[in-house]
């Protein structure tokens, strides 16, 4: 088995005591000669810790298909130093590959005993938003514009590897190690994407909110609602993404929301339909107590789908994404009024005008988080 170890000049700058002692994470990725946890071996495991304040690089190289159970022998003791693991889809792929690999050799990773922090679950859910050819580590590397000089993917180093095993050609070591090399310490780098996360717990601050006048491509004027939030972590890269609902920048440690007003005619759904009756000749709804005085003739029983009245005002957009009533949805309960264009929409509207200081965190929550990204982008 070869050792090497390095020194590491990039550290990553997303704020790892969130998370806890940065002196107690390990980063860490594997290389196997294929997918099956049975049939197939472990012959690198690479490594980065903190020590003394200087971020390290270890990787365990196996010489041979025999050299696998030192690799994770090394990789057993060193994890004794450590209660945080930070990976790249290791939940479902690096983690039981070792798990099952070590008991082979009466080693028992017990993973269940680390804090374990998943960067590529974090920022799945949210992948598709930033228009990604897929959802690979280096795809993540390319929006953030991390450079890398291996020019080889996981498939081909399996058959430098098989080569390096027949021949034993020290010069193709270099490579198998570089691509190893650079998933660890690139994963300090992307750490930052783990502020996508902060998204959903609604870790960040509105800087500033207004109402500005636009115009379309046709020259026609129209207002939209401009949001800027502040977020602790940086996203540490700059994107955009546009969807039916809002426009989002991405820079570094803010994300603008830009919402365009809609000035049209909506309706308003009463949830206590069975105290109203409709009135077809002026398409609304009216309580009981008013309906008793029209005439039979022209009145019926309101349905849920019928009990609204209509107001034309400014409109932004709201998502109720628990698919409930308005009532029982605590962001949309905060307006005192929702409107629908159908009582079956997902996206519902509220007066662009009773936006305040009060409320404006609220509706930014609203509209930034997974739940409601997803809806929108079915709608």
């Amino acid at each position: 088995m070869l050792i090497i170890k390095n020194t590491v000049e990039k550290e990553p700058e997303y704020d790892l005591s969130q998370i806890t002692d940065k002196n107690k994470v390990l980063y860490f990725d594997i290389e196997t000669t294929g997918f099956s946890r049975k049939y197939n071996h472990i012959y690198l495991i690479g490594c980065m810790y903190y020590k003394d304040e200087i971020l390290n690089c270890v990787q365990y190289f196996a010489e041979n298909k025999t050299d696998e159970k030192n690799v994770l022998d090394s990789f057993y003791e060193l994890l004794k130093d450590f209660t945080t693991i930070i990976h790249f889809n290791g939940t479902t792929f690096d983690m039981p590959f070792v798990t099952e690999r070590g008991e082979k050799y009466n080693l028992n990773f017990d993973f269940s005993k680390f804090d374990s922090v998943d960067i590529y679950k974090s920022v799945k859910p949210f992948a598709r938003f930033l228009k990604l050819e897929n959802n690979k580590q280096k795809s993540f590397e390319q929006l953030m514009k991390i450079e890398r000089k291996d020019p080889f993917n996981g498939g081909q180093l399996i058959e430098i590897y098989d080569e390096y095993t027949k021949k034993k050609d020290k010069k193709l070591i270099p490579a198998l190690l570089l691509h190893n090399y650079e998933d660890v310490i690139n994963m300090g780098l992307l750490t930052s994407l783990l502020t996508f996360s902060d998204i959903d717990k609604c870790n960040y601050t509105v800087t500033d909110y207004k109402m500005c006048e636009q115009k379309d491509m046709y020259g026609d004027t129209f207002n939209e609602l401009q949001i800027h939030l502040n977020f602790k972590n940086s996203f540490c890269f700059k994107t955009s993404v546009k969807n039916k609902i809002m426009y989002i920048s991405f820079d570094n440690n803010n994300v603008y929301i830009s919402i365009k007003v809609h000035h049209c005619e909506l309706k308003y759904f009463f949830t206590n339909y069975k105290d109203y009756f409709y009135l077809p000749k002026e398409d609304m709804a009216v309580h009981k107590s008013v309906a008793s005085y029209v005439d039979k003739n022209y009145r019926e029983k309101a349905k849920p789908d019928n009990c609204y009245i209509k107001k034309t005002l400014d409109f932004i957009p709201i998502i109720d994404s628990l698919n409930s009533s308005h009532d029982n949805c605590p962001t949309v309960r905060i307006f005192s009024e929702v409107f629908k264009e159908n009582l079956k929409d997902k996206i519902s509207y509220i007066d662009a005008t009773k936006i305040s200081d009060d409320n404006i965190l609220k509706y930014a929550e609203n509209l930034l988080n997974i739940d409601s990204l997803t809806i929108i982008e079915k709608c």
